[in-house]
């Protein structure tokens, strides 16, 4: 064997078993993501809120809920877009 066949015997190799190596991996064995929202939500059970004890509570919450949106959302534009839809064209099916 040359060396240069030895080379590429052991690059090929590393490839293979390196690949194998990730497809192992790479398969969880568990769904993390729904374990991390199964937990937070847990967690916010567990440290409780403010009970509604009539309807003025429930809107003082609806309207906080709703002020913390817009401030993740961005707010919404002061003057509405100038949309002005035409039909261009039509695609058969």
């Amino acid at each position: 064997m040359t060396k240069r066949h030895g080379l590429f015997c052991a690059m090929a190799c590393g490839v293979v078993f390196g690949l194998a190596g990730m497809a192992k991996a790479q398969k969880p064995t568990t769904n993390a993501y729904l374990e991390f929202i199964r937990s937070a939500a847990q967690r916010d059970v567990a440290a409780g809120g403010a009970k509604l004890e009539d309807l003025a509570a429930a809107n003082r919450r609806l309207a906080v809920v709703r002020k913390k949106l817009l401030e993740s959302w961005g707010g919404f534009p002061e003057v509405p877009c100038d949309l002005a839809p035409r039909k261009l064209d039509e695609l058969d099916r």
